[in-house]
Protein backbone atom coordinates (compact mmCIF):
# COMPACT_ATOMS: atom_id res chain seq x y z
CA UNK A 1 0.00 0.00 0.00
CA UNK A 2 1.11 3.48 -0.70
CA UNK A 3 1.53 5.96 2.16
CA UNK A 4 -1.37 7.96 0.66
CA UNK A 5 -3.65 4.90 0.72
CA UNK A 6 -2.66 4.11 4.29
CA UNK A 7 -3.31 7.71 5.34
CA UNK A 8 -6.81 7.41 3.86
CA UNK A 9 -7.73 4.40 5.98
CA UNK A 10 -10.20 4.99 8.75
CA UNK A 11 -9.03 2.99 11.73
CA UNK A 12 -11.61 2.09 14.37
CA UNK A 13 -10.62 3.10 17.87
CA UNK A 14 -13.34 1.11 19.67
CA UNK A 15 -15.74 -1.73 19.13
CA UNK A 16 -18.61 -0.20 17.18
CA UNK A 17 -20.98 -3.15 17.27
CA UNK A 18 -21.91 -3.97 20.87
CA UNK A 19 -22.19 -1.97 24.03
CA UNK A 20 -20.76 -3.42 27.20
CA UNK A 21 -24.28 -4.09 28.46
CA UNK A 22 -25.21 -5.86 25.21
CA UNK A 23 -22.04 -7.95 25.47
CA UNK A 24 -23.09 -9.01 28.99
CA UNK A 25 -26.52 -9.98 27.65
CA UNK A 26 -24.98 -11.91 24.74
CA UNK A 27 -22.75 -13.80 27.14
CA UNK A 28 -25.69 -14.61 29.42
CA UNK A 29 -27.76 -15.59 26.39
CA UNK A 30 -25.13 -18.07 25.26
CA UNK A 31 -25.07 -19.59 28.74
CA UNK A 32 -28.86 -19.68 29.16
CA UNK A 33 -30.02 -21.12 25.85
CA UNK A 34 -30.55 -24.85 26.04
CA UNK A 35 -28.21 -26.97 24.01
CA UNK A 36 -29.47 -29.26 21.29
CA UNK A 37 -27.54 -32.49 20.70
CA UNK A 38 -24.69 -31.11 22.81
CA UNK A 39 -24.36 -27.97 20.69
CA UNK A 40 -25.30 -24.41 21.54
CA UNK A 41 -28.44 -23.15 19.81
CA UNK A 42 -26.70 -20.52 17.68
CA UNK A 43 -29.82 -20.10 15.56
CA UNK A 44 -31.73 -18.70 18.53
CA UNK A 45 -28.80 -16.61 19.73
CA UNK A 46 -28.19 -15.21 16.24
CA UNK A 47 -31.88 -14.36 15.89
CA UNK A 48 -31.42 -11.84 18.70
CA UNK A 49 -28.41 -10.06 17.21
CA UNK A 50 -30.57 -7.24 15.88
CA UNK A 51 -31.92 -6.65 19.39
CA UNK A 52 -28.51 -6.69 21.05
CA UNK A 53 -26.95 -4.35 18.49
CA UNK A 54 -29.47 -1.65 19.39
CA UNK A 55 -28.81 -1.69 23.15
CA UNK A 56 -27.03 1.50 24.02
CA UNK A 57 -24.38 1.80 26.69
CA UNK A 58 -20.65 1.97 27.23
CA UNK A 59 -18.74 0.45 24.32
CA UNK A 60 -17.41 -2.99 25.05
CA UNK A 61 -13.66 -3.33 25.24
CA UNK A 62 -11.10 -5.54 26.89
CA UNK A 63 -9.50 -4.84 30.25
CA UNK A 64 -6.17 -3.03 30.45
CA UNK A 65 -4.62 -6.30 31.67
CA UNK A 66 -5.82 -8.26 28.63
CA UNK A 67 -4.68 -5.43 26.33
CA UNK A 68 -1.20 -5.49 27.89
CA UNK A 69 -1.00 -9.26 27.39
CA UNK A 70 -2.03 -8.92 23.73
CA UNK A 71 0.51 -6.16 23.15
CA UNK A 72 3.22 -8.40 24.57
CA UNK A 73 2.22 -11.40 22.43
CA UNK A 74 1.90 -9.35 19.22
CA UNK A 75 4.68 -6.81 19.81
CA UNK A 76 6.85 -8.13 16.93
CA UNK A 77 3.91 -8.18 14.50
CA UNK A 78 2.88 -4.65 15.44
CA UNK A 79 6.45 -3.41 15.06
CA UNK A 80 6.72 -5.08 11.63
CA UNK A 81 3.48 -3.46 10.42
CA UNK A 82 4.62 -0.09 11.69
CA UNK A 83 8.05 -0.47 10.04
CA UNK A 84 6.85 -1.92 6.74
CA UNK A 85 3.69 0.10 6.18
CA UNK A 86 4.08 3.11 8.44
CA UNK A 87 0.96 2.20 10.39
CA UNK A 88 0.72 3.60 13.90
CA UNK A 89 -1.43 1.74 16.38
CA UNK A 90 -3.08 3.31 19.39
CA UNK A 91 -4.55 1.44 22.31
CA UNK A 92 -8.25 0.72 21.87
CA UNK A 93 -10.76 1.73 24.49
CA UNK A 94 -10.80 -0.47 27.56
CA UNK A 95 -13.60 -1.18 29.99
CA UNK A 96 -12.58 -1.38 33.59
CA UNK A 97 -15.85 -0.68 35.35
CA UNK A 98 -17.82 -3.31 37.22
CA UNK A 99 -20.74 -4.89 35.39
CA UNK A 100 -23.88 -2.79 35.42
CA UNK A 101 -26.15 -5.78 36.03
CA UNK A 102 -25.74 -8.80 38.22
CA UNK A 103 -26.15 -12.38 36.99
CA UNK A 104 -29.76 -12.62 38.19
CA UNK A 105 -30.77 -9.53 36.19
CA UNK A 106 -29.01 -10.81 33.08
CA UNK A 107 -30.66 -14.21 33.39
CA UNK A 108 -34.11 -12.66 33.78
CA UNK A 109 -33.64 -10.38 30.77
CA UNK A 110 -32.27 -13.19 28.59
CA UNK A 111 -35.11 -15.56 29.51
CA UNK A 112 -37.65 -12.92 28.56
CA UNK A 113 -35.82 -12.12 25.32
CA UNK A 114 -35.75 -15.81 24.43
CA UNK A 115 -39.48 -16.21 25.16
CA UNK A 116 -40.30 -13.17 23.01
CA UNK A 117 -38.15 -14.51 20.17
CA UNK A 118 -39.82 -17.93 20.32
CA UNK A 119 -43.26 -16.31 20.31
CA UNK A 120 -42.23 -14.16 17.37
CA UNK A 121 -41.10 -17.22 15.41
CA UNK A 122 -44.35 -19.04 16.27
CA UNK A 123 -46.55 -16.17 15.09
CA UNK A 124 -44.55 -15.78 11.88
CA UNK A 125 -45.28 -19.43 11.12
CA UNK A 126 -48.97 -18.93 11.93
CA UNK A 127 -49.17 -15.96 9.59
CA UNK A 128 -47.34 -17.89 6.86
CA UNK A 129 -49.78 -20.83 7.23
CA UNK A 130 -52.80 -18.52 7.18
CA UNK A 131 -51.54 -16.80 4.04
CA UNK A 132 -51.09 -20.18 2.37
CA UNK A 133 -54.65 -21.24 3.31
CA UNK A 134 -56.02 -17.93 2.07
CA UNK A 135 -54.16 -18.34 -1.23
CA UNK A 136 -55.67 -21.82 -1.64
CA UNK A 137 -59.17 -20.36 -1.33
CA UNK A 138 -58.56 -17.80 -4.05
Amino acid sequence: MTPEAIAGLEIAKANSSLSYEAFLLASALAAALPEEDGKMRTDRANAMDHILEKIRGAKFGVSAEVMAQAEEVYAEDIAALEAQFGLRFSRPQTVVSAPVWGPETLTDIVQRMDRIQLENEYYRRVVKDLRAKLAERE
